[in-house]
């Protein structure tokens, strides 16, 4: 599957209690870039801490979270159409399949983000090793390449294939 990617340079101007990178815009959104451009693309731009770069997925995409169906567990509800199927949330203190972003109260509530690990979290080349797939119509998602990956010849296209790989693995293989 080919993504054509948005990019958005930012400049970094700290991190958050989780490690998060906080970061200011640069008003410049590059739109419909291929996987075979990005890293000519991305070395072209001002010098930037960090790159934002989101693509659409080719489904449609709803997420909620219900709690106290299981005193032990929650379930994250993915579906698509007519096709749904059920996870189990991953947790802190309970692993499970896959990891979600969620207001911290209610029995049954919306996913914000689905955050899927595809590099470590101390990589120096992404924001924390995560891409983030947001739910709607159609879902998107994003991850952050951090400067430094440029200066590793291919490293971007690297990031960037595990990150759509990481997508297909947690979320559309369910809907394929």
């Amino acid at each position: 599957m080919s993504y054509s990617y948005s990019i958005e340079p930012l400049n970094a101007v700290g991190s958050n209690l989780l490690g998060r990178t906080i970061a200011e815009k640069s008003g410049v959104n590059l739109k419909n870039i291929q996987i075979d451009n990005l890293e000519e693309t991305l070395r072209s731009l001002p010098s930037l801490d960090i790159f934002s770069l989101t693509a659409e997925l080719p489904i449609p995409l709803k997420a909620t979270v219900t709690r106290k169906l299981d005193p032990n567990r929650e379930i994250v509800r993915l579906s698509s159409g007519a096709m749904r199927i059920n996870l189990f949330r991953d947790v802190h203190d309970n692993p499970g399949d896959i990891s979600v972003s969620c207001e911290p109260e209610g029995d049954e509530v919306p996913v914000e983000t689905i955050n899927i690990e595809f590099r470590r979290a101390s990589d120096i080349f992404t924001d924390r090793g995560l891409v983030w797939v947001y739910p709607g119509s159609p879902a998107t998602f994003g991850f952050a390449i951090k400067s430094q990956a440029l200066k590793t010849p291919g490293a971007v296209k690297t990031i960037v294939v595990a990150a759509e790989e990481a997508v297909i693995a947690k979320v559309l293989k369910h809907f394929q």
